[in-house]
This record gives C-alpha cells, sequence and structure tokens, in this order.
C-alpha cells in the first residue's frame, strides 16, 4: 500500500511538472507579462503631458524578440501614436521634462520616434513603427510615438522573445 501511495505521488508530480512545461510553451513566461503589464500601468500612471493639441491615434503594447534568432533578451515597449500640428521642435520641447517610468528597480526614459531622424536600433518593434510613421508623412500633421521601451533577460523558455 505504501509502495502505491509513492507510485501515485511520483506519477503526480511527473504530470504537474509535464503540465507546467506545456504550460510555458503554449502561453510563454508569465514574468514577461507581468512585466509588460507592470510597464504599461506605470506608463499611464505618470501622467505625461501632451501638447495640447496632440490627438491619440493609437496605443502601442509589444512584448516579444528583436528579431535576431537565438538573442537572450526580451523587448517590452508601450507607447502612443499621436498626431499634432505642431513642429518637430515644439513636440520635442513639450516632452523634454518627462522623466522616466519606474519598472521594478529600472528608470526607463520616455522616448519620441518621429518618421524621420529614429537613433535607435532598427530592430522589432521599432522597424515597424518607423514604418507605419514613414507612411504618414504626406500628411500635414506631424505624426510620432512618444514611448518606453526596455529589454528584459530571458527567463525560462519563452517562444515569443525569440524570433
Amino acid at each position: 500500500m505504501k509502495l502505491f501511495k509513492i507510485i501515485g505521488i511520483f506519477l503526480s508530480s511527473i504530470i504537474i511538472l509535464l503540465g507546467l512545461l506545456l504550460f510555458l510553451i503554449i502561453y510563454g513566461n508569465p514574468i514577461h507579462d507581468i512585466n509588460v503589464w507592470r510597464l504599461e500601468k506605470n506608463f499611464y500612471a505618470k501622467n505625461i503631458v501632451h501638447p495640447a493639441d496632440s490627438l491619440l491615434l493609437e496605443k502601442k503594447v509589444y512584448l516579444g524578440g528583436i528579431s535576431t534568432h537565438g538573442d537572450s533578451s526580451c523587448v517590452y515597449a508601450v507607447g502612443e501614436w499621436r498626431s499634432s500640428p505642431l513642429s518637430r521642435e515644439t513636440i520635442l520641447e513639450t516632452y523634454h521634462s518627462s522623466g522616466a517610468i519606474n519598472l521594478w528597480s529600472k528608470k526607463v526614459p520616455i522616448k519620441l520616434m518621429f518618421a524621420d531622424g529614429y537613433e535607435g536600433p532598427y530592430t522589432l518593434p521599432y522597424a515597424y513603427w518607423q514604418d507605419d510613421l514613414r507612411s504618414t508623412v504626406t500628411d500635414k500633421n506631424i505624426h510620432y510615438i512618444v514611448y518606453v521601451s526596455i529589454h528584459w533577460p530571458i527567463l525560462l523558455l519563452d517562444e515569443r522573445c525569440d524570433d
């Protein structure tokens, strides 16, 4: 009887561990979901001062890789695609003192991306965002994305971060 109890506990433990592994493979590591959720929550709690006539066009959230297969980091990015009739310099001046967002103990600076003049890495999601902005150059308004992003080490296996 004792042997059956030990075998039952052993098999139950194996099934639970395999189920957890399957969960991580299908849905990804939940720590990344928690981190991007916290980054988004802190981004909107910051109450960033936008230009008075700036319009929100789309909210952006990204959790994934940087398009380099085998890279050991995951990218979290949260931002807003906005449109404004103001000049680029005026928009830059408005956001100049916006500061940074906290993600756990890290300070993540608030950045701006315009259709031209992006100086960061041309990886995901920035490559897609840059292409989206370039398609709006014919518009009379200035389109830009105000965002925060951070690279985080991949913990356990997460296919979303390994593009």
